[in-house]
């Protein structure tokens, strides 16, 4: 398995101190593969030896803005790792209507300058250590180039970062941010998912319904109403008592606080699907339910096969109006 680790400190570093960064580290032995392809190229264009490609690019007068330099590299040292130090400031950072992951991000994006080092690595052991080494030897050519011995010994703080590698984990960290948005993540607890599985049958559910809407019932209304499905009714009112979902009280039934819940905005088809998806395989944290956004909710927020899907439960007909809004949902959420 591959195991990733991550360091930022928030920091600016420009092309050209990047250029002069990656020059050091190469000195010490990393091996940075685009500096290094950088210097054959310019080899193989028959450069002066004492011109590197950084300034053979400056002396076409190209742009940096209209010409990104590199503002990352690659980096090689032992066999089983691959180490990359990326230097984000605001003039790399994509424009909104850019973002991979559906529009989510607005003007007031952070846009703080950050310098991100990293390792991954197929062996887990002393990777923090290994990670830790690579920090410094790019604290310390910083700190070269800037002349920044002077302020805190050259030195900056490391913070310990997290990778945000899937799109359904991109959609939790900006939800999770925005104030007019709301959603949960899937949790199923034994006593819902068998309450579901009742009300899978649709005898059970017009049942809970009914009940529901009345508070209170006799059990000779209830039987009353279906007269020629006596068996049936019996049967049903059995499985919606063993299941917690109603009571039996003065000759009567009531709703328990399970079956409100199970019967309110169709919560119970939220966990029945969701208890089939996770028997399919699907791991209970890569599945949202609930999204609320601007008036328009999501029922279920999948990913799975590296896709992003979305379900729209419907206890009842899916009409025109449904499929409108469904598409609407699979562009903002890009799914």
């Amino acid at each position: 398995m591959l195991e990733v680790k991550i360091l930022t400190a928030q920091i600016e570093l420009n092309p050209t101190d990047l250029h002069s960064v990656l020059s050091l580290l190469s000195q010490e032995g990393w091996k940075p593969l685009l500096f290094d392809a950088d210097a054959n190229f310019a080899k193989l264009a028959g450069l002066h030896e004492n011109m590197d490609f950084f300034e053979f690019r400056q002396s076409l007068h190209l742009h940096l803005e209209n010409f990104p330099f590199i503002v990352g590299d690659i980096f090689f040292r032992d066999t089983n790792e691959v180490y990359y130090l990326a230097a984000i400031t605001d003039n790399v950072i994509p424009p909104p209507d850019l973002d991979d992951y559906g529009l989510f991000f607005d003007n007031d994006f952070d846009k703080t300058p950050i310098v991100e080092v990293g390792v991954l690595s197929s062996s887990p052991d002393d990777l923090s250590e290994r990670l830790k080494a690579f920090a410094d030897s790019v604290m310390e050519a910083i700190g070269t180039i800037s002349n920044r011995s002077t302020e805190n010994g050259g030195k900056f703080e490391w913070q310990e970062s997290t990778l945000i590698t899937s799109q359904l984990d991109r959609i939790k960290f900006v939800l999770d941010t925005e104030s007019h948005t709301r959603f949960k993540g899937a949790r199923l607890v034994p006593s819902e998912v068998q309450a579901a599985c009742v009300l899978a049958t649709r005898l059970n559910r017009e049942i809970l319904i009914e009940l529901n809407k009345a508070r209170f019932v006799l059990r000779k209304d209830v039987l009353s109403k279906r007269y020629k499905n006596q068996i049936q009714i019996h049967k049903a009112l059995e499985e919606l008592v063993a299941s917690g979902l109603i009571i039996t009280e003065r000759e009567g039934y009531s709703v328990t606080d399970l079956g409100k819940l199970m019967a309110s905005g169709s919560h119970w088809m939220t966990v029945w699907v969701t208890d089939l998806l996770m028997k399919l395989g699907i791991p209970e944290q890569a599945i949202l339910w609930n999204i609320f956004e601007h008036g328009e909710e999501v029922d279920l927020l999948v990913e799975f096969l590296e896709q992003l899907w979305i379900l729209e439960l419907k206890d009842k007909e899916f009409g025109s109006g449904n499929a409108y809004s469904l598409n609407y949902r699979q562009v903002r959420y890009r799914a």
